[in-house]
């Protein structure tokens, strides 16, 4: 068993981002990630770290980790996969969303990383997945659809989407419209997904308290999977004004 201390791996964090990075970094910090008895935080550290690599033998560590019993560290494996936006992950990803004795978490995730990475070999299993028995997953499925279809739209080739917090979304943020119209867009069941997340995105960008406010209201809607990237975006504003919308949020049943 290797035992690397939590200051170890800052260290290594600031080691890869200042200096040339070593040999046999990955295979040090992703030793920490993929043993089970050091610490959940120590593991997280570990995670991020290799995302900031962003090599082939990151990936590579990450995706080992899939193993794990903690479905928690798996959706944030995925997550990362997606960031790092590697067609090299796609393998593993599928492997996960049609592993249906996995969480609905996990597999949710791998099917958003999918859409992350944006490559067109990825159609047809998202398509596969798109009734899926999890609302969850059948939900992500087609939001990762809708980005691919988006991103393969040679017409959006110029679009910039002005992202203050530098992520991969699930989708590209509107460009037009008023912080009033978009509001009403966000309530709207009647509109797909894809177009919410699109208007969640555009607010974000936005931000501000009304924007907050907007956004908070989303959380009357009964789909789970919206409520999670509502309080994922707010958590990304940083906006105190939240915090009574998202404490309400967790009294949520």
């Amino acid at each position: 068993m290797v035992n690397i201390s939590c200051a170890s791996i800052t260290v290594t964090i600031l080691t890869v981002y200042t200096e040339k990075m070593s040999t046999g970094t990955e295979a040090k910090v992703g030793a920490v990630l993929n043993d089970c008895d050091s610490p959940l935080a120590a593991r997280f550290r570990a995670l991020f770290t290799l995302r900031g690599l962003g090599t082939s033998e990151a990936i590579q560590q990450i995706c080992t980790c899939f193993s794990d019993s903690s479905s928690l560290l798996k959706h944030e494996l995925a997550y990362c996969l997606g960031q790092i936006q590697s067609p090299l992950a796609l393998d593993e990803l599928a492997r996960v969303i049609q592993n249906e004795n996995e969480d609905p978490m996990v597999r949710h995730e791998a099917g958003e990383a999918m859409g992350a990475i944006g490559d067109r070999s990825s159609v047809e299993i998202l398509q596969t997945y798109t009734s899926d028995s999890k609302p969850e997953v059948a939900e992500t499925c087609q939001l990762a659809l809708g980005r691919l279809n988006w991103l393969l739209d040679s017409s959006n080739e110029e679009f910039s989407d002005n992202n203050p917090y530098k992520s991969i979304d699930p989708a590209p943020p509107l460009q037009d419209g008023s912080l009033e119209e978009w509001g009403a867009l966000l309530l709207d069941t009647s509109k797909s997904l894809f177009l919410r997340y699109r208007v969640l995105f555009a607010l974000r960008n936005q931000g501000g308290s009304d924007a907050v406010n907007y956004i908070v209201e989303g959380f009357s809607n009964s789909s789970a999977l919206f409520k999670h990237e509502l309080a994922y975006v707010l958590g990304q504003m940083k906006d105190p004004s939240a915090i009574p919308g998202l404490e309400e949020a967790t009294r949520q049943k």
